[in-house]
């Protein structure tokens, strides 16, 4: 998958790829941010064993900042209080999926777990997750 990242550190879909976090209605052009921590928790996965191996870990952990503070540059609302799903259409889409995931996987800081419960888990105006197994 590392092969699969862009400049950004974001890993992105091939062309026929089939992007799918939940049947909500998602804006999936380009990167998704969902997609992206994911791929955070990927690599504290890889640091931990590799730790744990007690291999050298620095090539993940420059990857894992990169990837970090480029999420939060071009996926975080600072007018919405959350993570949009793609920054490349310009919709500025917020769904709860990567929100979910940021708080899940303690991507977030206090301060943006709040604004999260705020402004999408408890917002009923942000659409509800639709599959059993996202649930």
């Amino acid at each position: 998958f590392i092969q699969q990242t862009n400049e950004h550190g974001f890993i992105y879909g091939r062309k026929n790829d089939w992007i799918f976090v939940d049947w909500s209605e998602m804006d999936k052009q380009g990167t998704v941010a969902a997609e992206q921590i994911l791929l955070l928790e990927d690599y504290k996965t890889i640091m931990t064993c590799g730790e744990v191996l007690g291999k050298d870990v620095a090539g993940y952990q420059a990857k894992y900042d990169q990837l970090f503070k480029n999420l939060v540059k071009y996926f975080w609302d600072d007018e919405q209080g959350a993570f949009i799903d793609s920054y490349e259409s310009g919709k500025r889409h917020v769904t709860r999926h990567a929100n979910i995931f940021a708080i899940l996987f303690d991507v977030v800081d206090e301060n943006k777990q709040q604004l999260i419960l705020k402004n999408v888990l408890l917002n009923n105006a942000i659409t509800q997750i639709t599959t059993p197994y996202f649930k």
